[in-house]
């Protein structure tokens, strides 16, 4: 068993391994895991896939961080403003 695999069942979840390393694409190295981002932006559009480091398998995997959404503050409500 790999390194890290160990921690299944004892320090880590099943549910959350599964959600964070074992039902995601592995890829051997920080550049495998952008270049497949970079293919993935050519063909989807812009994405914000970040590779990671996994603390279970030790294999790379991509991040899709959301953007943060703009919110306008309610008239009168922001700071400094009239109720």
């Amino acid at each position: 068993m790999r390194a890290g695999f160990e921690r299944i069942g004892r320090t880590v979840s099943l549910e959350r391994a599964k959600r964070s390393c074992l039902d995601k694409r592995a890829y051997k190295s920080r550049n495998e895991a952008r270049d497949f981002a970079a293919r993935n932006r050519k063909k989807y559009g812009e994405t914000a896939d970040q590779p990671y480091r996994c603390t279970i398998c030790g294999k790379f995997h991509l991040a899709t961080r959301k953007a943060k959404r703009k919110t306008r503050a309610k008239a009168g409500r922001g700071k400094g403003g009239k109720r």
